[in-house]
């Protein structure tokens, strides 16, 4: 059958998910805030790391529909490549994939171009100055996924991100830095009008004790989405690590827009253990969305917990809930995204994932609306290994 003979590459979250390397072993004890990041022991040089992903999914609601949901299953083909460079004091990394798809019961949604993204990175560290540059380009055919803070699902339809962002660290000593981060963002469903968003950030940061580092920053966005909005940010900070595997960080403040003021916030604590990770984290925010025209208020908290029974295996799974308040009404979203990652061998992952999404409302006005959407995905991939794992994984 020309179906099932065809191969298909990966969802997004289920790529990202196999390029997960196993929990890391404890963190050591924190160095002074000051201090130079340890540069990891890498070779230099150039480097070039081919991929290669099938995938089968099935997918109970293919058009997003609340009314009359339709099931089929996905063929997916993912070829990828990224290249790397590791020098004295800079790194470049570079890389592109695509997405090609067949559908069983849809043909006419057979695409070989359903997801691209390319990405490059530089990094540049001095003795007390580090620099940082990225640009990023996502084209889709199901917009939600990018829908990241929001976790809004939106119809079948072509979009697109393209993002850029610059941070400049300055170190004051051993104890003190400050941060000049800037990013802007472009998001569009083709055929429409984009959305812009500006985010100018400033910051100083001063470690005040061998667990804790005080921080205080402000923010400027600008939204333009066919008329501009600007928010006012001051937010204070505090990092504390309880022990070597445990750490809480907690941001707060408050934040004007359009003469409205309102808190922002965000929590989150981390453990580590010996075969893992549980975390949770919680966050209050001003944000666009895909599918959605207009600022939208966010508030969303979550957990995830990742656990290795054995070195070659991990099974993890993180659950979400979103409430996206508009100018007329809210819509919330729970979410649930597991998985689990066999790696067979030092090229080949082998995963099963499943993601669950249920949303209720409309920004249209107070309503019942339910969509329900389960996706089941299994992934054979093949890559090469990062240079910083090779050594690990030949022991």
């Amino acid at each position: 059958m020309r179906a099932s003979s065809a191969a298909a590459a990966v969802l997004v979250s289920a790529a990202a998910a196999t390029a997960q390397a196993p929990p890391a072993e404890p963190p050591p004890s924190p160095r002074p805030h000051g201090a130079p990041s340890p540069r990891p022991q890498l070779p230099g040089g150039l480097r070039w790391l081919p991929s290669l992903a099938v995938t089968e999914v099935y997918d109970d609601n293919v058009f997003f529909s609340a009314q009359a949901p339709l099931a089929d299953t996905i063929h997916r083909f993912e070829p990828g490549l990224e290249l790397r460079y590791h020098g004295r004091r800079t790194d470049l990394s570079a890389r592109y994939g695509l997405d090609a798809e067949l559908f069983r019961e849809h043909p006419e949604l057979d695409t070989p171009t359903a997801r691209q993204q390319a990405e490059a990175t530089l990094s540049v560290e001095g003795l007390t100055t580090s620099w940082l540059a990225r640009g990023s380009y996502y084209r889709t055919r199901t917009p939600g996924e990018l829908n990241r803070t929001t976790a809004l699902q939106v119809g079948r339809m072509e979009a697109d991100r393209l993002a850029g962002e610059q941070s400049l660290t300055q170190r004051f000593g051993a104890r003190t830095s400050g941060t000049l981060h800037y990013d802007v963002s472009r998001d569009r469903l083709v055929g429409t009008a984009p959305t812009l968003t500006h985010t100018a950030r400033g910051e100083l940061a001063r470690q005040s004790g061998p667990r804790d580092t005080a921080r205080l920053s402000y923010i400027f966005r600008l939204f333009d989405f066919g008329r501009r909005i600007a928010s006012h940010l001051v937010m204070v900070g505090w990092d504390h690590d309880v022990d070597p595997r445990t750490r809480l960080e907690l941001r707060a403040g408050p934040r004007r827009t359009e003469g409205r003021l309102e808190p922002e916030l965000a929590a989150s604590l981390r453990r580590r253990f010996r075969n893992g990770e549980l975390a949770a984290s919680y966050s209050r925010t001003e944000t666009t969305a895909l599918g959605e025209r207009g600022l939208l208020r966010s508030e969303g908290a979550g957990a995830s917990l990742s656990w290795q029974p054995w070195r070659r295996l991990e099974l993890a799974t993180a659950p979400g809930y979103f409430n996206d308040t508009g100018e007329v009404s809210d819509v919330k979203v729970l979410r649930v995204d597991s998985h689990a990652l066999l790696k067979a061998t030092r090229w080949l992952w082998l995963t099963a994932s499943h993601q669950f999404a249920l949303q209720r409302g409309s920004f249209a006005g107070p309503g019942r609306d339910e969509l329900r959407h389960h996706t089941l995905a299994l992934q054979l991939r093949l890559a090469a290994p990062p240079p910083d794992r090779d050594a690990a994984d030949r022991r």
